[in-house]
């Protein structure tokens, strides 16, 4: 299955979604804190986008700028994902 420009994007935002959402739930559990927390953070996300763009085929064709585009695609509100559940479930075990 080819995906066209909508559906990358689509596919790639919402994965940097989930992933900070799990990501923010664990960090919350460990309970990891401050910058090392955020750049291994930063790293997995990037690492899971960037495995599942290369599992599923999704060349930089599908992105103006090739793969510096899918690594911003969504980033910013992936990033308040993570940090609300982070914040959230690490002020619950406290």
């Amino acid at each position: 299955m080819v995906l066209d420009k909508a559906d990358a994007e689509n596919a790639v935002y919402w994965g940097k979604q989930a992933v900070s959402l799990v990501l923010g739930i664990v960090w919350g559990i460990i309970p990891l804190e401050g910058g090392p927390a955020m750049i291994a953070y930063l790293l997995l996300v990037h690492a899971a986008v960037f495995g599942y763009v290369k599992s599923k085929g999704i060349g930089e064709e599908c992105f103006e700028n090739g793969y510096s585009d899918i690594l911003k695609e969504g980033l910013m509100p992936a990033l308040a994902t993570f940090l609300v559940a982070w914040i959230f479930t690490y002020n619950l075990r406290v």
